[in-house]
């Protein structure tokens, strides 16, 4: 990179013609400049156990396809490349061989990313397992070829696996004896399985079925990622243990074990897990305009040959400008079963009404002057970019339910004074089916005991949705809760959305911008009622970030906000 250094106050005099040194020496520190001073955004990861004051990280694995968290972030011109620093610790060690987690990171368009076209491994790393403290792994992305603004960040994990283990009877013996099949959701054990009589159990595990004989897996049941366990003692002792998985099984298919006769076992497979604790995105790496002859020794004293300079340090302010928000952040109000800790950490999301609701915020903070014409103005818009899921707590699937709403980014005072506003009014908004019965929980035998209907879902709003079985008044923890799996990208689920405000408060230097969305009326927007007592409309905010608004021209300040 280039180095900045300072000009002596000596080296230039007023009305005396400047040594070509000295032009040379500003355009190599403008160089260093955007080299140096290029964009940066951090999102620090995880909340707090309000009981304990303990801190929670996300817990993040995978299972045949990465888990992602997307960030997006605003590519300016002549960056030709971005670090991503990843703040981790691994302490599984589960893998039997290679890594435990591997980490990756690569940069799409946006429109890429939503298309559903392949996404590119981009760069990865191997990460070892038994890390007793935290790491910074640092990846590097050739960005040369994408187009100046928004663009996509991704952060893949994928899971290094330890040998199946059996699912057997207590005594360690007969696994098919204790596989009763599997249903909609998830794999069925009955009650001598080995697995303890928690009630809820949180493992990162892969589920795979294997014949006894051999361990040849299973033809006709694929490998599935278990998002956690429940047992159930009051259920029948062929369904105590339900070992629910991502994606869902179709439901043509019958059981493997319908009367517990078949020579086939459940196998769990431990992976490789890494505790997020935080992404940095910054500029590594920037092209520059070739200044050729133009500032050499002997050419003829005139302003001409400093309007490129001036207009290359007014570029450099115009459009790499602060990043104010990176990445998801959580709903605090809505918490897992142990109500001390938010059941999503990485990413939230709010039940719409009909009054506006709060769905993220952060602190943007003013200070950056612009000079026109010997005055000085503040930068005062801002502008909001994010990727949303809109879901819709059904109890049957079909098309997305639409829904006319509206998201409003208001800016105010620390004390929540002095508001401003922007509404973007969304006609139609299409809600993707999510299904708010996991389960038949009185069933009295395996064939009546699934959701018939579970595998008809998008299997992203299956993820989002999980909750009890018979409402989606909460959410439930789970192994994905609040990463995208790969396979998942590209369907008709995911929107992009971007909103710009102009602050009216001048003298104000610390505002607070928050997203906020309702419901226009408590209805759809066909006028069908809402057929669930007590659920409404949700949206997801996967992930968002807020930028100082850029500018590609110098532009008359009244339009940067005076």
């Amino acid at each position: 990179m280039t180095d900045f250094k300072h000009v002596d106050s000596t080296a230039y005099a007023a009305d005396e013609p400047l040594d070509s040194f000295l032009l040379r020496r500003t355009s190599e520190n403008i160089k260093a400049v955007r080299e140096h001073r290029g964009r940066l955004g951090a999102w620090n990861a995880g909340t707090l156990n309000t009981s304990t004051s303990a801190v929670v990280k996300p817990q993040v694995s995978a299972f045949g396809t990465r888990s992602l968290i997307p960030f997006l972030w605003h590519l300016a011109p002549n960056v030709t490349e971005i670090k991503v620093a990843v703040r981790h610790r691994v302490t599984t060690s589960h893998a039997a061989s290679g890594y435990e987690v591997q980490l990756s990171a690569f940069a799409v368009e946006i429109s890429h990313f939503l298309s559903g076209d392949p996404l590119p491994a981009g760069q990865t790393s191997d990460l070892s397992g038994g890390a007793s403290s935290s790491t910074t792994t640092t990846l590097t992305l050739d960005v040369s070829d994408l187009s100046e603004g928004w663009i996509v960040v991704g952060v893949g994990f994928l899971s290094g696996e330890a040998a199946a283990v059996e699912i057997t009877k207590s005594a360690g013996t007969h696994g098919p004896d204790v596989y009763s099949g599997y249903t909609s959701g998830f794999h069925v054990c009955d009650h001598n399985a080995n697995l303890g009589t928690t009630p809820t159990v949180i493992n990162h595990w892969g589920l795979v079925v294997k014949t006894e004989s051999g361990g040849k897996l299973s033809d006709s049941i694929e490998s599935r990622q278990m998002l956690r366990y429940q047992y159930d003692a009051a259920a029948d002792n062929e369904l105590t243990y339900r070992l629910h998985v991502y994606p869902q099984f179709p439901t043509s298919r019958g059981f493997v074990n319908p009367n517990s006769a078949a020579n086939q076992s459940l196998y769990y497979i431990q992976l490789g897990v890494a505790d997020v604790e935080g992404v940095t995105i910054y500029d590594s790496a920037v092209s520059h305009p070739d200044v050729r002859a133009s500032l050499d020794a002997s050419r003829p004293a005139k302003t001409t040959t400093l309007v490129s300079q001036v207009a290359e340090q007014h570029k450099l302010f115009l459009q790499n400008t602060r990043f104010h928000h990176l990445g998801p952040s959580q709903n605090p109000s809505e918490s897992d079963f142990s109500t001390f800790r938010p059941v999503n950490v990485i990413s939230g999301s709010r039940l719409l009404s009909t009054s506006y609701q709060d769905i993220c915020s952060c602190v943007v903070g003013r200070g950056d002057l612009f000079e026109s014409g010997g005055t000085n103005f503040r930068r005062m818009v801002y502008t909001l970019r994010a990727l949303i899921y809109a879901s819709y707590p059904t109890q049957g699937p079909g098309d997305p339910v639409p829904f006319n709403i509206s998201l409003r980014l208001q800016l105010t005072n620390p004390d929540l004074s002095n508001p401003t506003n922007q509404v973007l009014p969304i006609s139609r908004m299409p809600f993707i089916r999510s299904p708010n019965m996991q389960f038949a929980p009185f069933a009295d035998n395996i064939l009546n005991y699934g959701n018939p209907f579970l595998d008809q879902y998008d299997s992203l709003a299956y993820l989002l949705g999980f909750g009890p079985q018979f409402t989606m008044t909460g959410f439930q923890r789970h192994t994905l809760r609040g990463v995208l799996p790969e396979e998942d990208m590209g369907r008709r689920n995911i929107f992009d959305i971007e909103i710009q405000i102009q602050d009216d408060q001048p003298l104000v230097t610390r505002r607070i911008a928050t997203l906020q969305a309702k419901n226009d009326a408590n209805r759809t927007s066909d006028g069908g009622v809402i057929r669930i007592d007590g659920q409404a409309p949700r949206l997801h905010v996967l992930t968002w970030s807020v930028i100082t608004s850029t500018n590609q021209e110098e532009v008359p300040a009244s339009e940067l906000g005076s």
